[in-house]
């Protein structure tokens, strides 16, 4: 009866390997920053932006951030005036 404890043992393991969180993708390391100044009534606001601009980073976004900074933020450039709509996934 010695073969139970051992299935057990694996049964046990295979599924907390299962259960592990896969690895976060990384972010885009090019991304280049700027800042933007933003004027609203209350005077301006400066914001540390992420560029975005080209589809494949349009496409990745903010996807699998846990936060972004204070007053941080990303811009997304277009190669043409476009209205598209947004939406945030894995974040």
């Amino acid at each position: 009866m010695r073969i139970i404890p051992g299935i057990a043992v694996s049964l046990i393991l295979a599924f907390c390997v299962a259960c592990e969180k896969a690895p976060l993708p990384e972010a885009f390391p090019s991304l280049s920053l700027a800042t933007v100044i933003l004027t609203t009534k209350s005077g301006p606001h400066a914001v540390s932006v992420e560029v975005a601009k080209t589809d494949e980073e349009r496409a990745k976004g903010l996807m699998f951030r846990e936060s972004l900074p204070e007053n941080g933020g990303m811009w997304f450039v277009f190669p043409h005036e476009v209205i598209d709509p947004f939406w945030m996934k894995n974040t």
